[in-house]
Protein backbone atom coordinates (compact mmCIF):
# COMPACT_ATOMS: atom_id res chain seq x y z
CA UNK A 1 0.00 0.00 0.00
CA UNK A 2 3.10 2.11 0.67
CA UNK A 3 3.70 2.31 -3.15
CA UNK A 4 0.36 3.59 -3.84
CA UNK A 5 0.12 6.28 -1.23
CA UNK A 6 2.60 7.85 -2.53
CA UNK A 7 1.87 7.70 -6.32
CA UNK A 8 -0.87 9.35 -8.32
CA UNK A 9 -2.33 6.22 -9.17
CA UNK A 10 -5.01 4.22 -7.68
CA UNK A 11 -5.76 0.80 -6.70
CA UNK A 12 -8.40 0.91 -8.62
CA UNK A 13 -6.41 1.93 -11.98
CA UNK A 14 -3.26 -0.47 -11.00
CA UNK A 15 -5.63 -3.42 -11.11
CA UNK A 16 -6.84 -2.00 -14.47
CA UNK A 17 -3.33 -1.45 -15.74
CA UNK A 18 -2.66 -5.06 -14.71
CA UNK A 19 -5.63 -6.82 -16.36
CA UNK A 20 -4.69 -4.99 -19.45
CA UNK A 21 -1.48 -6.15 -19.40
CA UNK A 22 -2.43 -9.91 -19.06
CA UNK A 23 -4.87 -9.02 -21.90
CA UNK A 24 -2.00 -8.12 -24.10
CA UNK A 25 0.26 -10.66 -22.95
CA UNK A 26 -2.12 -13.46 -23.60
CA UNK A 27 -3.86 -12.20 -26.90
CA UNK A 28 -0.81 -10.39 -28.37
CA UNK A 29 2.49 -11.88 -27.07
CA UNK A 30 1.22 -15.35 -26.64
CA UNK A 31 -0.77 -15.68 -30.05
CA UNK A 32 2.35 -14.70 -31.43
CA UNK A 33 4.08 -17.58 -30.75
CA UNK A 34 1.83 -19.48 -32.81
CA UNK A 35 3.97 -19.10 -36.57
CA UNK A 36 6.96 -17.39 -35.12
CA UNK A 37 10.42 -17.83 -36.40
CA UNK A 38 12.68 -21.19 -34.98
CA UNK A 39 14.82 -24.11 -35.02
CA UNK A 40 15.34 -27.32 -33.59
CA UNK A 41 17.60 -25.61 -31.07
CA UNK A 42 15.40 -23.09 -29.79
CA UNK A 43 12.18 -25.18 -30.38
CA UNK A 44 11.26 -25.17 -26.71
CA UNK A 45 11.91 -21.56 -25.49
CA UNK A 46 10.33 -20.27 -28.77
CA UNK A 47 7.41 -22.59 -29.68
CA UNK A 48 6.23 -22.18 -25.86
CA UNK A 49 2.75 -23.52 -26.18
CA UNK A 50 1.68 -26.63 -25.07
CA UNK A 51 1.88 -29.31 -28.00
CA UNK A 52 3.67 -26.99 -30.25
CA UNK A 53 6.49 -27.95 -32.34
CA UNK A 54 8.92 -25.78 -34.59
CA UNK A 55 8.16 -26.79 -38.50
CA UNK A 56 9.38 -25.92 -41.39
CA UNK A 57 10.89 -22.93 -39.20
CA UNK A 58 8.32 -21.79 -37.69
CA UNK A 59 6.05 -22.71 -34.40
CA UNK A 60 2.99 -24.78 -35.12
CA UNK A 61 0.56 -27.49 -33.22
CA UNK A 62 1.87 -31.13 -33.84
CA UNK A 63 -0.24 -33.63 -35.76
CA UNK A 64 -3.05 -34.32 -33.89
CA UNK A 65 -4.05 -31.05 -32.22
CA UNK A 66 -5.64 -27.99 -33.69
CA UNK A 67 -3.81 -25.32 -35.40
CA UNK A 68 -5.95 -22.80 -33.70
CA UNK A 69 -3.17 -20.82 -31.93
CA UNK A 70 -4.19 -23.06 -28.62
CA UNK A 71 -3.27 -26.85 -30.09
CA UNK A 72 -5.55 -28.47 -28.66
CA UNK A 73 -6.24 -32.40 -29.02
CA UNK A 74 -8.82 -32.76 -32.29
CA UNK A 75 -9.63 -36.51 -31.00
CA UNK A 76 -12.55 -36.01 -28.56
CA UNK A 77 -12.92 -32.36 -28.86
CA UNK A 78 -16.29 -30.40 -29.33
CA UNK A 79 -17.84 -30.44 -33.14
CA UNK A 80 -21.39 -29.62 -35.16
CA UNK A 81 -21.83 -32.59 -36.63
CA UNK A 82 -22.02 -30.74 -40.05
CA UNK A 83 -18.62 -29.51 -39.82
CA UNK A 84 -15.49 -31.33 -40.25
CA UNK A 85 -12.72 -31.44 -37.38
CA UNK A 86 -9.79 -29.47 -39.08
CA UNK A 87 -6.27 -30.39 -38.36
CA UNK A 88 -6.96 -34.41 -39.17
CA UNK A 89 -8.15 -35.47 -42.44
CA UNK A 90 -8.98 -38.80 -40.95
CA UNK A 91 -11.48 -37.23 -38.25
CA UNK A 92 -15.34 -36.91 -38.95
CA UNK A 93 -17.54 -35.42 -36.71
CA UNK A 94 -19.98 -37.84 -34.30
CA UNK A 95 -22.67 -37.37 -31.72
CA UNK A 96 -20.87 -33.70 -31.40
CA UNK A 97 -17.42 -35.23 -31.25
CA UNK A 98 -14.20 -35.37 -33.28
CA UNK A 99 -13.47 -39.11 -33.73
CA UNK A 100 -11.44 -41.56 -36.35
CA UNK A 101 -13.47 -42.59 -39.30
CA UNK A 102 -14.33 -45.85 -40.77
CA UNK A 103 -10.85 -47.77 -41.27
CA UNK A 104 -8.60 -45.61 -38.82
CA UNK A 105 -7.86 -45.51 -35.04
CA UNK A 106 -6.09 -43.11 -32.88
CA UNK A 107 -2.60 -43.43 -32.63
CA UNK A 108 -0.31 -41.12 -30.39
CA UNK A 109 -3.43 -38.08 -31.19
CA UNK A 110 -3.69 -39.02 -34.75
CA UNK A 111 -6.52 -40.76 -36.87
CA UNK A 112 -3.96 -43.79 -38.33
CA UNK A 113 -5.14 -45.61 -41.76
CA UNK A 114 -5.50 -49.79 -40.00
CA UNK A 115 -4.61 -51.56 -43.10
CA UNK A 116 -0.65 -51.65 -43.13
CA UNK A 117 -0.20 -50.12 -39.96
CA UNK A 118 2.38 -52.30 -37.73
CA UNK A 119 0.79 -55.31 -34.91
CA UNK A 120 1.73 -58.20 -33.36
CA UNK A 121 0.97 -61.77 -35.01
CA UNK A 122 -1.92 -63.15 -32.50
CA UNK A 123 -3.18 -59.54 -31.80
CA UNK A 124 -6.29 -58.25 -33.77
CA UNK A 125 -6.40 -55.08 -34.97
CA UNK A 126 -8.87 -52.58 -33.40
CA UNK A 127 -10.79 -50.14 -35.55
CA UNK A 128 -11.61 -52.94 -38.18
CA UNK A 129 -13.56 -56.15 -37.60
CA UNK A 130 -12.80 -57.83 -40.93
CA UNK A 131 -8.93 -57.14 -40.41
CA UNK A 132 -6.17 -59.22 -38.90
CA UNK A 133 -2.57 -59.15 -38.43
CA UNK A 134 -0.38 -61.01 -40.88
CA UNK A 135 3.07 -61.06 -40.79
CA UNK A 136 3.39 -57.96 -38.68
CA UNK A 137 0.87 -56.15 -40.48
CA UNK A 138 -2.41 -55.64 -40.16
CA UNK A 139 -4.77 -56.68 -43.50
CA UNK A 140 -7.94 -57.75 -45.01
CA UNK A 141 -9.21 -61.09 -43.46
CA UNK A 142 -10.26 -63.63 -46.48
CA UNK A 143 -12.90 -63.09 -48.48
CA UNK A 144 -12.13 -58.86 -47.78
CA UNK A 145 -10.96 -56.35 -49.72
CA UNK A 146 -9.76 -52.97 -48.89
CA UNK A 147 -11.82 -50.02 -50.13
CA UNK A 148 -12.12 -46.78 -48.72
CA UNK A 149 -9.66 -47.83 -46.01
CA UNK A 150 -12.46 -50.35 -44.94
CA UNK A 151 -12.04 -54.20 -45.30
CA UNK A 152 -15.15 -54.89 -46.89
CA UNK A 153 -17.05 -58.43 -47.79
CA UNK A 154 -15.84 -59.62 -51.41
CA UNK A 155 -19.00 -61.63 -52.00
CA UNK A 156 -21.94 -59.35 -52.92
CA UNK A 157 -19.97 -56.43 -53.75
CA UNK A 158 -20.58 -54.44 -56.75
CA UNK A 159 -18.18 -54.62 -59.83
CA UNK A 160 -18.03 -54.26 -63.33
CA UNK A 161 -18.45 -56.16 -66.15
CA UNK A 162 -15.65 -58.27 -66.85
CA UNK A 163 -13.33 -57.34 -64.10
CA UNK A 164 -12.32 -59.60 -61.62
CA UNK A 165 -13.09 -59.66 -57.73
CA UNK A 166 -9.90 -58.78 -56.03
CA UNK A 167 -9.80 -60.64 -52.32
CA UNK A 168 -11.30 -63.99 -53.32
CA UNK A 169 -9.71 -65.75 -56.30
CA UNK A 170 -12.48 -67.80 -56.18
CA UNK A 171 -15.40 -65.12 -57.25
CA UNK A 172 -16.58 -63.56 -60.34
CA UNK A 173 -18.48 -60.58 -61.50
CA UNK A 174 -21.90 -61.42 -62.59
CA UNK A 175 -24.31 -59.22 -63.15
CA UNK A 176 -22.46 -56.54 -61.44
CA UNK A 177 -22.03 -58.18 -58.14
CA UNK A 178 -19.17 -60.30 -56.60
CA UNK A 179 -20.54 -63.95 -56.48
CA UNK A 180 -18.57 -67.16 -56.10
CA UNK A 181 -17.74 -69.09 -59.30
CA UNK A 182 -19.26 -72.57 -60.97
CA UNK A 183 -18.20 -75.38 -57.87
CA UNK A 184 -18.13 -72.85 -55.28
CA UNK A 185 -20.23 -71.81 -52.68
CA UNK A 186 -20.06 -69.31 -50.05
CA UNK A 187 -18.67 -70.32 -46.47
CA UNK A 188 -17.36 -67.46 -43.84
CA UNK A 189 -17.02 -64.86 -46.71
CA UNK A 190 -15.01 -67.00 -48.88
CA UNK A 191 -15.76 -68.92 -51.97
CA UNK A 192 -15.32 -72.31 -50.91
CA UNK A 193 -14.95 -75.81 -53.09
CA UNK A 194 -17.94 -77.83 -53.23
CA UNK A 195 -18.32 -81.40 -54.38
CA UNK A 196 -19.25 -79.85 -58.00
CA UNK A 197 -15.84 -77.99 -57.93
CA UNK A 198 -13.62 -80.88 -58.54
CA UNK A 199 -13.12 -82.06 -61.74
CA UNK A 200 -12.49 -85.81 -62.17
CA UNK A 201 -11.75 -85.25 -66.65
CA UNK A 202 -7.67 -86.63 -66.37
CA UNK A 203 -8.62 -88.94 -63.37
CA UNK A 204 -11.99 -90.92 -62.80
CA UNK A 205 -10.96 -92.02 -59.57
CA UNK A 206 -10.62 -87.97 -58.30
CA UNK A 207 -14.05 -88.42 -56.40
CA UNK A 208 -13.02 -91.88 -54.71
CA UNK A 209 -11.87 -89.69 -52.09
CA UNK A 210 -15.39 -87.95 -51.62
CA UNK A 211 -17.78 -90.30 -49.70
CA UNK A 212 -20.81 -91.12 -51.48
CA UNK A 213 -19.93 -89.15 -54.75
CA UNK A 214 -18.84 -90.28 -58.37
CA UNK A 215 -17.74 -88.95 -61.35
CA UNK A 216 -20.58 -87.61 -63.45
CA UNK A 217 -19.27 -88.09 -67.28
CA UNK A 218 -21.70 -85.43 -68.82
CA UNK A 219 -19.91 -82.60 -66.90
CA UNK A 220 -16.26 -84.22 -65.70
CA UNK A 221 -17.58 -83.14 -62.66
CA UNK A 222 -17.95 -85.43 -58.98
CA UNK A 223 -21.60 -85.61 -58.08
CA UNK A 224 -23.27 -86.64 -54.68
CA UNK A 225 -25.11 -90.33 -55.68
CA UNK A 226 -29.25 -90.41 -55.75
CA UNK A 227 -30.22 -89.71 -51.82
CA UNK A 228 -27.59 -87.51 -51.01
CA UNK A 229 -27.36 -83.83 -51.13
CA UNK A 230 -24.18 -81.68 -51.27
CA UNK A 231 -22.68 -79.50 -48.75
CA UNK A 232 -19.49 -78.00 -49.85
CA UNK A 233 -16.93 -80.75 -50.01
CA UNK A 234 -19.41 -83.01 -48.54
CA UNK A 235 -22.14 -85.82 -49.63
CA UNK A 236 -24.49 -85.46 -46.53
CA UNK A 237 -27.98 -87.73 -46.38
CA UNK A 238 -30.99 -86.04 -47.94
CA UNK A 239 -33.23 -87.41 -45.11
CA UNK A 240 -30.57 -85.82 -42.70
CA UNK A 241 -32.04 -82.63 -41.66
CA UNK A 242 -35.29 -84.48 -41.97
CA UNK A 243 -34.59 -87.39 -39.68
CA UNK A 244 -32.87 -84.10 -37.10
CA UNK A 245 -36.34 -82.58 -37.28
CA UNK A 246 -38.66 -85.74 -36.24
CA UNK A 247 -36.18 -87.05 -33.34
CA UNK A 248 -36.25 -83.47 -32.05
CA UNK A 249 -40.00 -83.39 -32.03
CA UNK A 250 -40.27 -86.78 -30.27
CA UNK A 251 -37.88 -86.08 -27.38
CA UNK A 252 -40.05 -82.65 -27.08
CA UNK A 253 -43.29 -85.42 -26.92
CA UNK A 254 -41.74 -87.30 -24.80
CA UNK A 255 -40.67 -84.86 -22.12
CA UNK A 256 -43.96 -83.66 -22.60
CA UNK A 257 -46.12 -86.69 -22.08
CA UNK A 258 -43.97 -87.92 -18.81
CA UNK A 259 -45.08 -84.47 -17.54
CA UNK A 260 -48.55 -84.67 -17.99
CA UNK A 261 -48.49 -88.43 -16.68
CA UNK A 262 -46.40 -87.00 -13.25
CA UNK A 263 -48.95 -84.41 -13.00
CA UNK A 264 -52.27 -86.90 -13.17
Amino acid sequence: MFWFRHSNMTLGKALLVGALSLFIYVFYCEAKVFGTTCTSSNEKTVCTLENMVCESGACACKAGYNGDETCSKIIGGNCKTSNTCPGDANAVCQSGKCACKAGHEEKESVCTKIIGVNCKTGNTCPGDANAECKNGKCACKAGHMEKDSVCTKVIGGNCNAGSTCPGDANAVCTSGKCVCKLGYEEKDSVCTKTVAGVSCSSDKTACGSIENAACDTNTNKCKCNPDYTMHFVKCEPKNSATMMEICTISLMLSVLTTCLIVLI
